[in-house]
């Protein structure tokens, strides 16, 4: 086939981060495929044989075709869920099913492409039990946790450490009065602990003093860095965030103090960029 193989990118009509991205890859003459799989079936259909020969699938919106046979690579972001609002609760929940398993199945499986990153190595990085061991397995140190639905071993567990955080081991949406919510993590005592930690599973850390986070991205094989050299493979970024004076509640999670944190982003000399968070303007 001629011309270059395009990239796949799955994701939301409204997602800025992405538009950068594909920007970037059209300057460097790279065609692009973007759709949400959250379209299907709406907008969106899909049409895969499976024979002796492998996979051969298509993807049709109103206004292109998609062969996925020569798609280089999939950067998959963040798509949309499906939705089937005229149906009743129990059969959008059979045929959501059939569409996360097909045409999910589909897009996870396609041959000779590279995923940013694997649909379902971005589940397995939700579990926060799996990430702290496999962080520990590397050599990392990790804060001693607690998982449990007992309310007398949370409260043992608190009061053999000086001082212990609850966080959600994950944040499903929610919403209060029509507003999106979420759990923050916060610093609990033995008090705070009722029988109500019975109802599910619950994540309590020792808190760990921190003067600022750093989240790294890993690209290729390396993390920390940017080589600033244009193409290359194998870079990473790191930024340090600190919290500004008098606010506490970003020692826990800097995500729940956005507004406090300082309006700079500052590069640092070499290869690792160091500053305080950009906050939304």
């Amino acid at each position: 086939m001629n011309g270059p193989r395009p990239v796949l990118v799955v994701t939301s009509l409204h997602d800025p981060t992405a538009d950068v991205v594909i920007r970037e890859l059209y300057d460097r003459g790279v065609p692009v495929v973007r759709l949400d799989s959250g379209d299907f079936p709406a907008s969106l259909s899909v049409e895969a044989h499976i024979t002796e020969h492998g996979l051969h699938c298509r993807l049709y919106t109103p206004s292109r075709t998609a062969d996925l046979a020569n798609v280089r690579a999939l950067y998959y972001r963040r798509p949309t869920q499906f939705a089937f609002p005229n149906l009743d609760e129990q059969d959008a929940r059979c045929v959501i099913t059939q569409a996360r398993y097909g045409l999910g199945g589909v897009l996870s499986t396609l041959p000779s492409c590279l995923y940013v990153n694997h649909p379902h190595r971005i589940g397995d990085a939700e579990f926060k039990p799996a990430g702290l061991v496999t962080a520990a397995d590397v050599g990392f140190l990790v804060p001693p946790t607690l998982i449990t639905s007992s309310p007398d071993a949370a409260r043992q567990f608190i009061k053999a450490h000086s001082s212990v955080i609850y966080k959600p081991l994950h944040n499903p949406p929610y919403r209060v009065d029509g507003v999106s919510s979420v759990v923050k993590v916060a610093e609990v005592s033995a008090a705070d602990i009722d029988d109500d930690v019975a109802g599910t599973a619950h994540l309590f850390q020792e808190r760990v003093p921190k003067a600022a986070d750093v989240p790294v991205t890993v690209i290729g094989t390396a993390a920390g860095g940017w080589s600033g050299k244009a193409g290359r493979r194998g870079c990473g970024t790191a930024w340090k965030i600190s919290s500004a004076a008098g606010t506490p509640p970003a020692h826990q999670n800097w995500r729940s103090s956005l507004s406090a944190l300082p309006r700079r982003a500052r590069r640092s000399a070499g290869s690792r960029n160091e500053g305080a968070i950009d906050r939304p303007r």
